[in-house]
């Protein structure tokens, strides 16, 4: 994961910085990202609280036994007090990296294990997205500082604890959809741009009308579903007949991707 190609033939080592391309390459062929032997049916995450709320991860799926040495020959995970170098690698990117993401080291590690997990790209970061938790376990640091597990748990389930921990991680993006955070998600400028007009809360997302007025009414609907990405679906309803015509449609719509999600789909819902 920490190799880099220089277009030369040659690789550079970079322990600093995960390769997107080989993070990739590992992902779609089924293979975990330290040890490159193919997956078993569960895949393992490591992180810390908020990727393990958010389920998103910079580094590839692997074998939760590796997962297990990574914690134990890593010293950046091993050893509370190691601190990665700073990176001026000249691999190191330019862009922003999804504002969710953290170069603070957390005081504990979550190891997540799942079935199955999407692949992202993200202001040009490959970002994985995991899919609900079966188990999680807890590493700390003890005394000495040395990482050691503290205990295995079922995943959370979506509820208070839930809410109390986005919360704490000052995290809008809810487990049930909530009209009023898709609507700041959309932000005031693109739904003035879009024309939105008429926003209405559903019980699983937000619906509204957008652009100009006409023969055609002009709808969009953005819902949430069972892995907290967003449905997005524009379409538009007859004045004459009543009759529903979808024009467009995204799935899995990452909450990152969401504007410029919603901002093609209402072109074309105008063009149509």
């Amino acid at each position: 994961m920490n190799e880099h190609d220089q277009g030369d033939s040659s690789v550079h080592v970079d322990f600093t910085l995960v390769s997107d391309i080989r993070a990739i390459e590992s992902a779609q062929s089924g293979l975990c990202g330290l040890c490159a032997n193919e997956l078993d049916p569960e895949v393992a995450f490591l992180g810390g609280l908020q990727s393990m709320f958010l389920r998103t991860y910079g580094d590839p799926p692997m074998h939760e036994a590796c997962a297990i040495a990574a914690l134990t020959l890593c010293p950046h995970l091993a050893i509370q007090r190691h601190n990665r170098p700073p990176r001026d690698s000249v691999y190191r990117k330019v862009l922003y990296g999804p504002k969710f993401w953290t170069d603070q080291k957390p005081d504990q590690w979550f190891l997540g294990v799942t079935r199955d997990f999407r692949l992202f790209r993200i202001n040009g970061y490959a970002v994985f997205l995991a899919f609900p938790f079966d188990r999680v376990r807890t590493f700390g640091y003890d005394e000495q500082g040395h990482v050691t597990e503290q205990w295995a748990e079922q995943a959370p389930e979506k509820g208070d604890d839930m809410d109390e921990a986005r919360r704490s991680i000052k995290e809008t993006r809810m487990a049930e959809a909530d009209p009023q955070v898709i609507r700041d998600q959309l932000g005031a400028a693109l739904r003035t741009e879009i024309s939105a007009r008429n926003l209405i809360g559903m019980e699983d997302g937000l619906m509204f009308h957008f652009g100009p007025a006409g023969t055609k009414l002009r709808k969009m609907f953005i819902k949430l579903n069972g892995l907290d990405l967003y449905e997005v679906e524009v379409g538009y309803t007859s004045r004459s007949t009543g009759e529903w015509t979808v024009v467009g449609q995204e799935s899995d719509v990452h909450v990152e991707a969401l504007r410029a999600s919603v901002r093609k789909l209402a072109a074309k819902g105008v063009d149509a």
